[in-house]
C-alpha cells in the first residue's frame, strides 16, 4: 500500500492514462489550494487549450481514502476518469459569465483564520467575519460539496466583476437558490427523523425563552450568510417579543435564541465548548456571539471572542 505522498506522485505520473482521448492534451497536477479554515490537495488538469476556469478538480485526499478502502489504484483512477469525461462531454463544468452571475452565492468565514484564502478571493468584512463568494452547482457533486470553486480574484477580474457587483448578485441568489429557513428545535428533530416520543421528552422543560431555532438552508451547507438577511430574524424576534442572540453552530448553520434565555457570558462559554467538543476545525466559524436588535433591525456582534477557533 502506498502512503499519501507516494499516492500523489503516482497520480501525477499515471492519471492521464485513465482519462482517454478527450484529455490527451491535459496534464494531471496536484495542487495544495487554500480552502475555508485550511488548505486542501486537489487533482487538477492543466493545458494551454483547456479553459482556465473550470470545475475539473477532485479532492486528492478523498480519492486516497477510496484507494485505501478498495486497495485498487486502477479502479479509483478509472472511476474519477469517467467522471471527468462525463463532465467534459456535457460541458457544464466550465465557469462562464452566465453561470457565475446566476449561481454565485455568499457565505461567512472566520477572518483571522483564513488570511491566505482572503488574499486570493474578493471579500468584505462583516464584524469579525468575512463574506466570500461561492459558485453553487448542484448538478455535478464531483465539485466539492456542490460548491466549487469559490470566486477568486482572478475569476472576478476575467469577467470584470467588482466585489460590489458580486455582493449584489450573491445577495439576491443566496436566498432564492438555497432558501434560508428558521426552524424550532422540535421541527428540526422531526426533519432528521427523531421520534415524537423522544422529542416530547426532550422538549418538556423548554419554554419559549429557552427554545433554540436553527437557521439553515435546503442544501444544509454554508448557511451562515443568513446573518446578512436581518429581515429573516425580525418575525422571530417579534413573535418572542425579545431581541435575539445568534450563535455560530458551524460554517453551515446558525442558532438563534431569545436574549432572555441566559446571560451573555453563559452563551459565550457554550459556543466555545461546542466548537471544541463537537465541531471539526474545518467547519468552525467563530467563538463569538452575535445579536439581532429589533429596534435597529440589524445583526451585529454581541461579544467578540479573542479565543482562536483552533483552541
Amino acid at each position: 500500500m502506498m502512503n499519501y505522498e507516494e499516492f500523489k506522485e503516482k497520480v501525477e505520473e499515471e492519471f492521464k492514462e485513465f482519462l482517454g482521448e478527450p484529455f490527451k492534451d491535459e496534464t494531471a497536477v496536484i495542487k495544495n489550494i487554500p480552502v475555508i479554515n485550511g488548505t486542501k490537495d486537489y487533482i487538477t488538469l492543466e493545458s494551454d487549450n483547456m479553459p482556465q476556469y473550470s470545475c475539473y478538480s477532485i479532492p486528492a485526499d478523498e480519492v486516497y481514502e477510496a484507494y485505501l478502502f478498495t486497495r485498487d489504484f486502477d479502479y479509483c483512477m478509472n472511476k474519477i476518469g469517467r467522471e471527468y469525461r462525463i463532465m467534459k462531454e456535457d460541458n457544464v463544468s466550465i465557469i462562464n459569465l452566465e453561470l457565475l452571475k446566476s449561481n454565485v452565492i455568499l457565505t461567512l468565514i472566520n477572518t483571522e483564520f483564513n488570511k491566505k484564502l482572503l488574499e486570493i478571493v474578493p471579500h468584505r468584512e462583516f464584524e469579525d467575519l468575512s463574506v466570500i463568494y461561492l459558485i453553487r452547482n448542484m448538478e455535478y457533486p464531483i465539485c466539492e460539496s456542490h460548491y466549487s470553486p469559490y470566486v477568486s480574484n482572478e475569476l472576478a477580474k476575467k469577467y470584470n466583476l467588482s466585489e460590489e457587483e458580486l455582493f449584489e448578485l450573491a445577495k439576491e441568489n443566496t436566498d432564492k437558490l438555497t432558501h434560508i429557513r428558521i426552524e424550532r428545535e422540535d421541527q428540526l428533530f422531526r426533519t432528521i427523523g427523531v421520534s415524537e416520543e423522544k422529542i416530547e421528552h426532550f422538549m418538556k422543560d423548554i419554554d419559549n425563552e429557552k427554545m433554540m431555532y436553527s437557521i439553515r438552508n435546503v442544501d444544509g451547507l454554508f448557511a451562515t450568510g443568513a446573518m446578512l438577511y436581518a429581515e429573516k430574524f425580525h418575525l422571530l424576534a417579534e413573535t418572542l417579543d425579545r431581541d435575539l442572540y445568534i450563535f455560530p453552530s458551524s460554517i453551515h448553520e446558525l442558532i438563534a435564541i431569545s436574549q432572555k434565555s441566559d446571560t451573555l457570558e453563559a452563551h459565550v462559554k457554550t459556543v466555545h465548548e461546542v466548537n471544541i467538543e463537537n465541531v471539526d476545525l474545518n467547519e468552525r466559524l467563530s467563538n463569538s456571539v452575535y445579536k439581532y436588535d429589533r429596534a435597529t433591525r440589524k445583526v451585529s456582534i454581541a461579544y467578540k471572542s479573542d479565543i482562536p477557533i483552533t483552541e
